[in-house]
Parts: C-alpha cells; sequence; structure tokens
C-alpha cells in the first residue's frame, strides 16, 4: 500500500467501510492484475465488484481511471488498489481528510475543489467561470450550443447567459436560467407527500394524473428540451414516486447523447421513521435512480428542514452519496439562513460545495429575499430554484383574484383583494406591452432576482407560455413597479425555512396583508399574544412577543440604581422567565456596563441548557472617538460578551445612527462580528427610513439579514408609524422593538399630567395637557374594563401595532404587571379610542432617527 493511503485494517477506515457498504469486507491488498483488469471491464458494464468496494464506487474509479489517462489499466498491466493509492497520492499535500474512508479517497483522485470564489464555477481543464446569476444587463436565452470536456465537467460554446453551480470542481450544467419543476407529473393528491404515502393510496387519492395527462405532459419535456430548456426537477414524494417514472418513460425516446446534455434533479424526503443515516438515503437515493432509469443523478436535495438528525448528519450522508458516484451535486430545499450555513460548512469540510437551495419564491411570497436568504446563498455560491414561481397559477392570471381556485389551493384566495388587484393588473399590463403571457412576466421577474425559476408544464400550451420568460429582460423600473404591489408573504415552522413537530403542516400560510404577515417578525391580525407565542428574529431567534428592557439595571443617573435595587430586580427577572418572557435587552451604556453584569449574575442560578434558550441582546455605542472599524465595534462587543459571561451574543445593535462612520461601514464590522462567530444576528437602534434601507442594502450584501430596529413608540410618540418607518421595517422583514413603551412610566397612570416628574424625566412635562388627560383616562376606561393594570393596555397596544415591546422591570410587581398584557388583544375599536388622544411626538437630530 501507498503510505499516504491508510490501511484498509486501520480501524478510522474500516468503521467507515462498515458504514458505507456493511456487506463487503475490506479487499486484501494487491490483487492480480487480471483482477483488477476484469473489476474495470465490469465495472464499466456496471455487473462487477471489487472486495471491500460497493459496485457503485467501483465505476466511479473505473471511469476516473480512464479518464486520467490510465490506459494500462485496461491491458491489465496494473492493479486496481495501487493504482488507487497512486491516485490518492499526487492529491495527499491539499486534502488532509485522508482518513475519511476508502470511498472518500478513490473519488478524490478524479476532482478538483473549485476555488472558493462566489458565484462561479471554474472548470479542471478549462479554468472558465460561470455566473450563479445573469447580470443585470443580461437576457437570459433558451437555446445554447455545449460542448463537453472530460467527465462530468461542462463547458458551453458562445453565449454566457447560463446559470452554473459548482460541485466540487464540476458543473451541474451549464443550464439554462429556468427549469421545469415536475411536481404535478403523476400527482394524484396534492396533500403533503408524507401522508400521501402513508395513509391514503389508490383507490382512495382522488384520481388527477391520466393517461391522457401523461400525453400532454411528454408533448410539454419534448417541447422543453428542443427549446434548450433541458433542466427537470422532480422529487420521490412527488406522485409517491410516479413524477420520476413519468421522466424515465418521456426519455426512452431519446438518445444517451442526448440525454446526458438533460439536467435532472430529484430530492429526498426526510421522513421522521428514516433514522438511520446514511443508509436511509443511499436506498432512497438508488430507489429513485432506478425509478429515473439512471445511474446517477445530477443533484440530489433534501427535500425539507424537517429531519430528526442534525443537519450535519445529514451533510454526511450527501457527501457518502456524492463520494458513492451516485450524484453529482447535492443540495437542500426549504432551507433557513442558519440552515443553509450548517450545511455549506458540513459539506464544506468534506470538500463538496453546497449547489442549491429550493425555495419557495415569487411575486406573492418575496421573503427569502427580504430576509436575506437569497444574498446569503450567492454570498455562499448557492443557486437558489424558486419552487411555485408562478403561485401555483395565480400570477397567471386564470383564476383572478376572487377565484373560484381549484381544491386543495383554496388558500389562494386569502390575500389582501385591493393589494392583489393591483399586481395581477400590473402584470397583465406589463405583459401586454411585451407581448407575452402574464407567466412569462412573473417567470423573468424571478430570474431578475437571481434565481432558477421552477415553472410548471403539463401540458405544450403551458410550456410555451413558459419559454417565453426567455429572451428578454425586465426593466428596473418594471421590477421595481412589481415589487410595489408584492406581498412579502411568510415562513411556517415545519415546512419552509424552520423545522417543529407539526404533524400536518400548510404548504402556504394565508396572507391578509402584505404588512400584516405571518411570518414570525410581528403578530398577526386577530392574533392573541400569549406567553406561548413566538415571534422570529431574522430567521434564527425564537421571541416572545413582549421582552424586558434592562435599562433601569444598574443605572443610577435616570432610575437611581442601589444595591438593595437588585434582589427586587432579580425577582422581576426570574418570574419573566417562569412565565415565558425570555428575551432581554440591555447596553453597553446602561450603567456603565452595569446592566450587563447583573445580567450575568442573575443568569448563574440557571443551569447551562436552560441559559441556552434566554435571548440576550446589547447594544454598541458609537462614541464620537471610536473611529476605527471594525477594532472598536469588535472590542467593545467581546467586552460586553465578557460583562455577560458569553461566548456568543444572541444580537447586537448599533445604538444609534450618530457614528462617524459611513452606514456601510458600520455595516461591514457589523458583518465581521456575525463572520467571526461573536454574535447570532445584528440589528440598530434609533434609524430613520433612508438609514433603514442603507443598512439592509449593505448587510444583504454581505449575506446577512438585519434582524431589528430598535425605536422609542408608545402612545405618547407614534411618530416611527405616521413616517412609515415601521411599515418598512415590516416590508424588509425587520422586527421593530419598541422601547419606552409605556412612556417612562407616564402611561402607567402613576404621574398626574402636570406632574411632578422624577430627576431625569422632567421632558414628560412638554405634553399637552388637555390632550394627556383624555389618553389618561381612556387607557384607565379600557384598563378597568379588561381587568388590567394601565401599563399592560400600553404594551398590548404596541404589540397590536406590528412591534415587540421592551417592558421596564424594576422589581416583582412591575414584571407581573407587564405580564399581564398577554392573554388578550385590544379591539379594532380600542385601539382607535386609544389613538385618538395619542401623540405623534418628534425626531431629533442628535439621537432618534437623525
Amino acid at each position: 500500500m501507498h503510505p499516504n493511503l491508510p490501511d484498509a485494517s486501520n480501524s478510522i477506515v474500516s468503521t467507515h467501510l462498515a458504514r458505507l457498504a456493511p456487506t463487503y469486507p475490506t479487499y486484501p491488498p494487491n490483487p492480480p492484475a487480471s483482477e483488477s483488469k476484469r473489476a474495470f471491464d465490469d465495472a464499466k458494464s456496471g455487473r462487477g465488484t471489487v472486495p471491500g468496494i460497493q459496485p457503485d464506487c467501483l465505476w466511479v474509479v473505473a471511469r476516473a481511471l480512464s479518464r486520467n489517462g490510465d490506459n494500462n489499466l485496461s491491458t491489465g498491466q496494473c492493479d486496481l488498489p495501487t493504482l488507487c493509492a497512486s491516485r490518492v497520492s499526487t492529491h495527499a499535500s491539499r486534502r488532509k481528510d485522508v482518513t475519511r474512508g476508502l470511498a472518500r479517497q478513490i473519488t478524490s483522485c478524479a476532482i478538483t475543489i473549485a476555488p472558493r470564489k462566489p458565484n462561479c464555477i471554474v472548470h479542471e481543464d478549462k479554468r472558465r467561470r460561470f455566473p450563479l446569476t445573469l447580470c443585470k444587463v443580461q437576457e437570459p436565452h433558451g437555446q445554447h450550443r455545449r460542448t463537453y470536456c472530460s467527465g462530468a465537467c461542462r463547458a458551453v460554446r458562445g453565449d454566457k447567459n447560463h446559470t452554473c453551480w459548482r460541485a466540487a470542481g464540476t458543473a451541474v450544467g451549464p443550464i439554462v436560467p429556468l427549469a421545469i419543476g415536475c411536481w404535478s407529473w403523476g400527482d394524484q393528491a396534492t396533500v403533503l407527500f408524507s401522508v400521501t404515502i402513508k395513509i391514503l393510496s389508490p383507490p382512495f387519492l382522488p384520481r388527477k394524473w391520466t393517461p391522457e395527462s401523461e400525453k400532454d405532459a411528454k408533448e410539454a419535456f419534448d417541447f422543453c428540451v428542443s427549446q434548450g430548456i433541458d433542466f427537470f426537477d422532480t422529487a420521490e414524494s412527488y406522485g409517491v414516486g410516479e413524477s420520476e417514472g413519468e421522466i424515465q418513460r418521456f426519455r426512452e425516446s431519446y438518445t444517451d447523447e442526448a440525454k446526458a446534455r438533460q439536467t435532472i434533479a430529484t430530492k429526498y424526503a426526510p421522513w421522521k421513521e428514516r433514522e438511520t443515516l446514511p443508509d436511509n438515503l443511499l436506498s432512497a437515493l438508488k430507489d429513485s435512480l432506478n425509478r429515473l432509469g439512471m445511474f446517477k443523478a445530477d443533484l440530489y436535495q433534501i427535500h425539507g428542514p424537517i429531519h430528526v438528525q442534525e443537519v450535519e448528519v445529514v451533510a454526511d450522508a450527501l457527501a457518502d452519496a456524492h463520494d458513492a458516484g451516485l450524484v453529482k451535486a447535492v443540495g437542500v430545499s426549504n432551507y433557513s439562513l442558519d440552515e443553509t450555513r450548517r450545511m455549506h460548512l458540513a459539506l464544506q469540510k468534506r470538500g463538496i460545495q453546497l449547489a442549491s437551495n429550493q425555495i419557495s419564491y415569487s411575486l406573492i411570497r418575496t421573503i427569502p429575499m427580504t430576509s436575506g436568504l437569497i444574498g446569503l446563498c450567492h454570498e455562499l455560491g448557492v443557486a437558489v430554484l424558486a419552487y411555485s414561481s408562478l403561485g401555483m397559477g395565480l400570477l397567471t392570471g386564470k383564476f383572478g383574484v376572487r377565484g373560484p381556485f381549484p381544491e386543495r389551493r383554496e388558500h389562494l384566495g386569502q390575500f389582501d383583494e385591493e393589494q392583489m388587484t393591483q399586481l395581477l393588473d400590473t402584470v397583465e399590463r406589463i405583459a401586454g406591452d411585451r407581448g407575452v403571457p402574464m407567466s412569462a412576466v412573473a417567470l423573468n421577474w424571478c430570474i431578475c432576482k437571481g434565481t432558477i425559476p421552477l415553472a410548471g408544464a403539463k401540458n405544450l400550451h403551458q410550456a410555451e407560455q413558459n419559454a417565453k420568460a426567455l429572451g428578454w429582460r425586465l426593466t428596473e423600473e418594471e421590477v421595481a413597479e412589481l415589487d410595489k404591489y408584492s406581498f412579502v408573504g411568510s415562513n411556517n415552522e415545519y415546512w419552509q425555512h424552520g423545522r417543529a413537530d407539526s404533524s400536518l403542516p400548510s404548504f402556504h400560510t394565508p396572507i391578509k396583508h402584505r404588512f400584516n404577515m405571518t411570518d414570525g417578525i410581528f403578530l398577526t391580525a386577530g392574533v392573541v399574544p400569549t406567553k406561548d407565542t413566538k415571534l422570529t428574529i431574522a430567521g434564527l431567534l425564537k421571541v416572545p412577543p413582549m421582552a424586558i428592557g434592562a435599562w433601569s439595571w444598574g443605572d443610577t443617573s435616570i432610575w437611581h440604581w442601589t444595591a438593595e435595587a437588585e434582589a427586587g430586580a432579580k425577582e422581576a427577572f426570574d418570574f419573566s422567565i417562569a412565565n415565558g418572557i425570555n428575551f432581554f435587552d440591555t447596553a453597553e451604556v446602561y450603567g456603565k456596563g452595569e446592566s450587563e453584569r447583573e445580567i450575568e449574575r442573575f443568569r448563574r442560578s440557571y443551569t447551562e441548557a436552560e441559559r441556552a434558550k434566554q435571548v440576550i441582546a446589547t447594544k454598541y455605542f458609537p462614541h464620537a472617538h471610536r473611529t476605527t472599524f471594525p477594532d472598536n465595534l469588535l472590542s467593545a462587543l467581546r467586552d460586553s460578551l465578557a460583562r455577560l459571561g458569553m461566548e456568543k451574543g444572541d444580537l447586537y445593535q448599533i445604538h444609534a445612527a450618530i457614528h462617524p462612520q459611513t452606514v456601510e461601514v458600520v455595516a461591514s464590522a457589523l458583518a465581521d462580528a456575525v463572520s467571526l462567530g461573536l454574535v447570532k444576528t445584528v440589528g440598530v437602534s434609533n434609524y430613520s427610513l433612508s438609514e433603514i434601507r442603507l443598512m439592509h442594502s449593505a448587510l444583504q450584501k454581505r449575506g446577512i439579514p438585519l434582524a431589528v430596529n430598535q425605536i422609542c413608540y408608545s402612545l405618547i410618540r407614534r411618530i416611527p408609524e405616521t413616517s412609515g418607518l415601521i411599515k418598512l421595517c415590516h416590508e424588509l422583514g425587520v422586527v421593530v422593538l419598541a422601547y419606552s413603551p409605556i412612556g417612562m412610566g407616564l402611561l402607567t397612570g402613576k404621574f398626574a399630567p402636570e406632574g411632578p416628574f422624577p430627576k431625569g424625566r422632567e421632558s414628560l412635562d412638554k405634553f399637552d395637557k388637555g390632550q394627556l388627560t383624555n389618553l389618561l383616562a381612556t387607557l384607565k376606561s379600557v384598563a378597568e374594563r379588561r381587568g388590567v393594570p394601565q401599563s399592560a393596555v400600553a404594551l398590548n397596544w404596541t404589540i397590536v401595532k406590528g412591534t415587540i415591546p421592551l417592558a421596564g422591570a424594576k422589581n416583582l410587581q412591575q414584571a407581573e404587571q407587564n405580564f399581564k398584557a398577554l392573554g388578550w388583544r385590544l379591539t379594532d375599536e380600542e385601539v382607535e379610542e386609544l389613538e385618538r388622544y395619542s401623540f405623534v411626538g418628534s425626531n431629533n437630530e442628535g439621537w432618534q432617527h437623525g
């Protein structure tokens, strides 16, 4: 054996072999050359084995060696194991993970890991780069001539308008920027696949797919291939495997050379019962390949992040499938920002690029863009495949705003009618100007946004309409016009960008209004906030609809903190935790760092597991003398983490837009903090509309979402609402945290309108006394009807208005009063009654939104 190739008796290699191919013993060293020659011939025909190597791996070895010019093997002049060792040794200096296992080593011979350059693919022989997305001036096309380099690599001659994937040094593609989604092919019931497979079976399934349907789909398939649209996406769950079978039948009429030009992607359904990895995944992949009539898939994806195993375990199984030669590239579907990062990193450790993330993205669901998910994918070199790009038919105009809608698509009628009318009218008008169908406009919009749309094509007519999305490009003005009436949409815990234990999730959460979402950044209209309600920050942090502001803890200048006050604050902290309020906001300047220290002391009595469930946010103060970025920010963050007793913060915010640096420079520093693993999410405070746009855009370029904007918002300061700031934040997917939600105590009723007010809060004397008297009287009236304190009414109002209030809690009594803001919801009439006497307030240049 070669010294750089671990002996098969090595325990690590043996363990890996046993896991990858448990039915085969490890191979003996140096079999006769005739045996290697026979093994090679058998491998090419797909029928042979070599002791210790899976048949699937053997074919990769044989093909890899012949590709590398090892003609001696075909004449029987060298033996396979020795030659494998030789090939591995040529890459040993570049590959440190040589103990991964025999199959890993053999496959390593044939590939070169692509350089880590975002958004491009470098081919092994041509060193040619292909972008992951089209540039802003390129028009997408369908007809392209292709030539092929050795092995799986593909190069393109002439037109460069291709979207390509990078996967361990080889490309799947190049492919046109439009693909065909095959969900409908063979589908008998549009229901969740686990229910379809496990509970329903013919003849109980309502029949939808017929022999006539197959004929129509075959015409669509042939038309697409003839137009260069030769990328098809299916899944083992589509039609309970029937979709894969249909593709196999459709391809029978094509030559092997023509089939080789087609790109076929399929998906693995991660049911809870599939607990054994990689065995379950490899078995399912082989079953899919059998139904597809293929020896090797082009792209294999995890259908949703609902697997019971950790992302890293699933990544290893995908890597094993890749190394076993069963698939060219691997991807995921419906993964969140955090899950995408983890999968990318885990695959990268195995020397494999995460190829794609398939997500629901269209003009009626733009949250993958507003949340920063698409930006992150582009940053990582991950192609974005957009399924339901036509909104399950809604954007074609064939249903209208009110329907009627087909069975299982009734939820399409739950969008805001006025906004949907404006959106469809805009799509129709642009389609008329362009001389294309409405569906082509919706698909072209997806392409302009940097994704590859998966368009359904049940018949020739639909295929022809899809093809009209190519050959032209929406202008920036047209894109902006469409964006104006688009819907942000929502995520859900079970399927799209999250995971939970729900047994019957919905593919699409109903949306009532563009800015009234159920995506987790604020409460949907009509939903009662409770201690069990969870909102989502940046797709990562799950928080209650109310938080505790820790400004007073340790502060002596305004809140007159004393040593005796610590015991009361500890009681407030414990009560809040016990009642589900586990989100605390502090800052380095609160009590000159004492607030952070108090939180660290309060958390000592909790276990590590309990502390992990608490969400702690802190803030960076942009002093004028802090001019060196990112050093000043990173140093301050590490100091805050030390005071908090944390290795990694949950949320780090810029305290105000008074920094001497530009917003872009500050954004870069925040992004560095995330990249270094010092904090999970980042946000800002007191930022104006223009500053929010700048920060959101700058962070998005680094693939990081802007998580929050913390602003002063209450019944005595509604300017963030009236100015459109809150609306903008919701549109961008930015959570709004409302500090001073009870007006520094004014709205609790403990101060008379004319005062007197405590030291440090003299500014409360500025309000019109008559209007303030009416407001406090209304608060008291509503509170008495509800049987809650006035402070609870003021807090509930901020929740109803789409924010997360940061309520102060200096003692147990205040914590208990805060908690009474949950478990009920103000009516529209009560909200209107309160707002009749509310104050707009103002901004100022030095701190709030200026």
